[in-house]
């Protein structure tokens, strides 16, 4: 899905960052919000991937960061991302470990935006 998962920090509150505001998944969201969740942390990513959410790690409370390779441990955790290859699209988002989150306009939008992109609408 654009990258290989290696752990997360525990769930806990970050602020959000939208690095592209023009997709159908974050078109119309704020510039940054808040969220309480789980940040994934990914290697490997795939560079063709076009990322739409990003946490900074330094704001996360990570006891395991130190451990990471520099490369991991100073860039933004990308949070969601698209991609196309070869006529198909791909949309991922690592948000939504709440069922609270479900019931959020703010996060259904993105669900929504990105599931209707991905059939081509």
């Amino acid at each position: 899905m654009g990258g290989k998962f290696i752990r997360h920090p525990k769930l806990q509150k970050f602020t959000v960052t939208v690095k592209d505001r023009t997709h159908p998944a974050t078109a119309g969201l704020p510039g940054t919000f808040e969220w309480e969740d789980e940040c994934y942390l990914f290697e490997h990513m795939n560079p063709d991937v076009k990322v739409l959410l990003t946490a900074n790690p330094a704001q996360l409370e990570d006891p395991k960061r130190t451990e990471e390779p520099g490369e991991l441990r100073e860039r933004v955790y990308p949070l969601s991302w698209y991609h196309t290859f070869d006529g198909g699209r791909e949309y991922y988002i690592g948000l939504g470990h709440k069922k609270e989150h479900y019931a959020n306009p703010l996060f259904r939008q993105q669900i929504l935006g990105g599931i209707l992109w991905a059939m081509g609408h």
